[in-house]
């Protein structure tokens, strides 16, 4: 756990007694870096970000300002690949959610090119006009429906894009070969958690169903997105293909939050589904342009030519939905709304429109500041590490305004990384023989999944079990693991390759006359067995969750025979009614 003291001279940028010398300073840290008195990007700012790099294991980390008076600043620290290339303002890193602004973007773009007559797909017949209010059984006819009747018929695209959809986020429904359209056709069997318009819930699956409204209308949301955005803002080496990225040589690795090298998670055949939530590849330099289109309301910054309407602008970037009233325990926040791939707040008295972004191996976040005229963008490539990148932006927020520096200004309180809640309880031997709950089960919304028991011996059971023994061997843990009461899959998730089930104690009052099965707690796994990059050592990914559980599975037993398990983020509110009230449902098949 970090120290409050540490974290305190931190945000302050002074540790009493150290400071890095000239020679432990990146020589690409920025245009006209230590020649101008009141440079942004200068050996204070480098001394905190190496601090804080050294200490959350941050292997490269590359920045962009757009400072008030319209001078742009770079800095880069810190190696793109295992073999020591160094990261610059050109090195190439996924942004994650920070793409949602992109696809909100393109659906005002989109909405505008209707308004004046400049599309080429017609809308469906029925349809006279298309913006935010458009309902999603008008523009998606042939694919939209939700379970909830009433929800699928009034929910909007403001509604879906400010995550007042109802639904939880559902993130291991998808895999990695779905498509976006795939994914819309499967919400119809994801079960809500609110009423449509009732509580702010992050849900990624909306912004796939926003980019294909865009490939339904134009034809690839891809294209759209670089033709109207990309080529037309400059951003010439940003893109949403890693093969693209690669190609350039100066697309960066990725590292888990553990510090190991893992591939890069969302490769080509996924773009389709994610590139709306999660998809775009952009540079410290390119992102200049982006920031400084933002601060002129949509307009080029430098050919006055209108890139995004400003209608939709104002549209995107206006908080519409309510995420929370506090922030992070310090006055210095206000309540914090959503807009459309935007959060806004205020900071000390200063407006900040703000998202970060965050999968394996990449954390980022970018802001501006539209009263200051302030725009920054802080990329790094490993998993986890949010509170480095938000932590080194409210430095520069504090420097560049003159603001009392905040020793709790390392996150703005929202989190857009996969994932569901952390637990963590107490292993326990099941009631029931384990092989009883072994098998397969399925939900229209997720597919099917086969579970192993330690026993296991078809085929697949052996190569699963294979791959976690492999892995628990290779662990730094002083104690083997104990998989007596554990059982184990392998899926094609986007966030995950595996999925691991330990039984824990029972989390319903008792008696209950519902639940007579066992309760496991869920683990959510990449899993390396023959290791990654130089280091071949096997090894877990499981996105800096460690031993905790994303998530509870209870099973459900009736006449000695298992029917299935239900997901939980939270059974202890739930005191009958497993099937009724889980937010995943499985049938045992």
């Amino acid at each position: 756990m970090v120290s409050a003291k540490f974290l305190i001279a931190l945000i302050v940028g002074l540790i009493p007694g150290h400071r890095l010398g000239t020679n432990d300073l990146h020589e690409s840290i920025g245009t006209k870096i230590f020649e101008q008195k009141d440079a942004v990007v200068n050996g204070d700012l480098s001394t905190y970000v190496q601090l804080l790099m050294g200490y959350y294991n941050v292997k490269g980390l590359a920045l962009a300002v757009v400072r008030p008076d319209g001078e742009v600043e770079f800095g880069s620290w810190g190696n793109r690949t295992e073999t020591g290339d160094k990261v610059t303002p050109d090195t190439l890193f996924n942004i994650g959610s920070c793409s949602k602004a992109f696809m909100s973007a393109s659906l005002g773009i989109l909405m505008d090119d209707f308004a004046s007559g400049r599309n080429t797909t017609p809308l469906p017949h029925e349809l006279t006009e298309f913006g935010w209010q458009t309902e999603l059984r008008e523009i998606l006819p042939a694919d939209w429906k939700l379970e909830d009747t009433w929800a699928s018929e009034k929910a909007n695209i403001q509604d879906i894009l400010t995550h007042l959809s109802g639904l939880p986020r559902h993130d291991l429904s998808y895999s990695r070969t779905d498509s976006a359209k795939d994914a819309v056709r499967r919400l119809r069997y994801l079960k809500p958690t609110f009423e449509l318009r009732q509580q702010w819930q992050y849900n990624n699956q909306m912004y796939g169903a926003g980019s294909h409204i865009v490939s339904t209308y134009t034809g690839s949301y891809a294209k759209f997105v670089k033709n109207r955005i990309f080529s037309a803002l400059g951003m010439n080496s940003t893109t949403f293909f890693s093969s693209e990225a690669e190609s350039t040589g100066r697309f960066s690795q990725s590292w888990s939050v553990d510090g190991r090298r893992i591939p890069y998670p969302l490769p080509d055949e996924s773009i389709d589904l994610i590139a709306g939530a999660g998809g775009v590849i952009t540079s410290a330099s390119d992102i200049t342009q982006w920031l400084k289109m933002l601060l002129r309301d949509g307009q080029h910054p430098s050919s006055n030519t209108t890139v995004v309407p400003k209608a939709g602008f104002d549209a995107v970037t206006t908080a519409h939905s309510f995420i929370t009233g506090g922030g992070v325990g310090t006055t210095s926040f206000s309540i914090q709304g959503y807009g459309m791939g935007w959060i806004r707040f205020s900071y000390q008295g200063h407006e900040i429109v703000y998202h970060n972004g965050g999968t394996p191996g990449i954390s980022s976040s970018i802001a501006f500041l539209p009263n200051n005229n302030l725009g920054l963008a802080v990329f790094t490539n490993g998993g986890g590490k949010n509170q480095v990148a938000d932590a080194v932006m409210y430095r520069i927020i504090g420097d560049v305004l003159k603001l009392q520096s905040n020793a709790n200004a390392t996150s703005n309180g929202s989190s857009s990384t996969p994932g569901l809640q952390r637990r963590q309880e107490k292993k326990v031997t099941t009631t029931l023989p384990l092989q009883q709950y072994a098998g397969t089960y399925s939900n229209p919304g997720y597919g099917s999944i086969t579970f192993c028991d330690p026993r296991g011996n078809s085929s697949y059971c052996r190569a699963v079990l294979s791959n976690f023994s492999t892995v628990d061997s290779a662990s730094q843990s002083t104690s083997p693991a104990d998989n007596s009461s554990s059982l184990f899959a392998a899926t094609n998730r986007l966030w995950c390759t595996h999925i691991r089930l330990d039984a824990i104690e029972p989390q319903l009052p008792a008696p209950n006359p519902d639940v007579n099965g066992d309760t496991f707690g869920m683990r959510t796994p990449f899993l390396y067995p023959e290791g990654y990059g130089a280091d071949k050592t096997p090894f877990a990914d499981t996105y800096g969750l460690g031993d905790n559980y994303i998530a509870v599975a209870q099973f459900v037993v009736q006449h000695g025979k298992v029917v299935g398990f239900g997901i939980f983020q939270d059974i202890r509110t739930t005191v009958i009614g497993v099937r009724k009230y889980a937010e995943v449902w499985f049938d045992k098949i």
